[in-house]
């Protein structure tokens, strides 16, 4: 049974292979060509990382304060992101401000650029751009199919109106 700061640390490696655009965030050679799956498929693939993962920090003895400090904060992110995952937040992402959309965008702003393999990644990047604008898409469709985007943006609008009822003017 791996100790709690080994399996942190695979979890960040691991996370940095599913999602190639941490990978480039956390400044890690590699990956700076590739994209997360943002379909059904990928968000499954999340689902069964963060349950592996669960089981596994839930698994793991601790011997002292910092390894139960570590095991509790990631047990509660592996718990938050499976809850996210359970309330289909990924499905209902639509903010204008920060979405799935902007931090696609955003990407490009963190990428190195100083050498020639820096710009082909970046180039490659811009070629494939429709593979993650496809898959954060395809739930968005299946959304629109089942009602669930439409009920989602209503409820959204409700609250912003009561919002702005509230607010002093």
């Amino acid at each position: 049974m791996p100790d709690i700061f080994s399996l942190s640390s695979d979890v960040v490696d691991r996370l940095a292979e599913l999602h190639p655009e941490l990978s480039t965030a956390l400044g890690l050679p590699g990956k700076d060509h590739l994209w997360s799956d943002r379909s059904p498929a990928g968000f499954d693939a999340d689902r069964s990382f963060w349950t592996d993962v669960l089981e596994r920090a839930r698994a793991c003895d601790v011997d002292s304060r910092a390894e139960g400090v570590a095991k509790a904060v990631l047990i509660a992110e592996a718990e938050r992101e499976l809850g996210s995952i359970a309330l289909e937040r990924h499905l209902s992402d639509l903010n204008n401000i920060a979405s799935p959309w902007h931090e696609l965008r955003d990407l490009f702003d963190s990428m190195p650029d100083d050498t020639v393999e820096s710009w082909q990644n970046i180039i490659q990047r811009l070629r494939t751009i429709d593979q993650p604008l496809d898959g954060y898409s395809a739930p968005s469709r299946h959304c629109d199919r089942a009602g669930t985007s439409r009920r989602w943006q209503r409820e959204r609008i409700r609250c912003a109106r009561r919002t702005l009822r509230l607010r002093p003017r």
